[in-house]
């Protein structure tokens, strides 16, 4: 058990250092070098090539940029825009959930990149703070890949549970309601929080 916890613990502390260094890049590099400390100095035997999972992200890369070329990822921005404008002294609530949406239904966080100014821009000119909208956003993106049955993530998530006789549809039952809640309860939250603080122009020009 000591042992097991020690090999985590040099992973994680490996990978952050990286992170902290070189970004993306950085973190990269050093979870290969974690991985040959892995290998030849706790001898811990490599598993096969992870030929499934790299078989479905080639895959959902492929779809994302079919879905670009077309034109549709430019079509589901501006009606994303749009929800969004539509009600914009709620965007800490609205924004998040349009993400998650759009996201499931994507199974990238593509669109949610390209949202970011609009939110921001949105709350601003609305007099709220962006903050909120945006944290809760980014948040809601991310578990929406998770909750996606077309997100790399997902697909490889239910492959590990399928030897558990657990189904897709049984995946989504428990993980679809519960990140809704927790997107809701977070945006209230920040919500509740905005209101707090008052809107500062003098802090915010800076986003327009």
């Amino acid at each position: 058990m000591f042992l097991l916890l020690l090999e985590i613990s040099i992973m994680v502390v490996t990978i952050i250092y990286g992170l902290a260094k070189g970004g993306a890049l950085g973190s990269g590099v050093s979870a290969i070098v974690a991985l040959f400390i892995m290998l030849f100095i706790f001898k811990l035997p490599p598993s096969a090539p992870p030929v499934t999972a790299v078989l479905i992200i080639i895959s959902i890369g492929i779809a994302s940029g079919a879905l670009q070329a077309s034109g549709g990822m430019d079509y589901m921005i501006s009606v994303a825009t749009k929800i969004i404008q539509k009600f914009p002294k709620a965007i800490t609530l609205v924004a998040p959930l349009v993400c998650f949406i759009f996201v499931f239904g994507m199974g990238t966080a593509m669109i949610s990149l390209s949202l970011e100014p609009i939110i921001a821009e949105t709350a601003i000119n609305s007099k709220v703070n962006p903050k909120g909208a945006l944290i809760s956003s980014v948040l809601a993106s991310n578990m929406a890949l998770l909750c996606s049955p077309a997100s790399s993530s997902t697909a490889f998530v239910i492959m590990l549970l399928i030897p558990f006789n657990i189904s897709m549809a049984t995946y989504l039952a428990i993980v679809l309601p519960a990140t809704i809640a927790s997107i809701v309860i977070l945006s209230l939250i920040l919500t509740i929080l905005n209101k707090r603080v008052p809107f500062d122009e003098s802090t915010l020009a800076h986003l327009k």
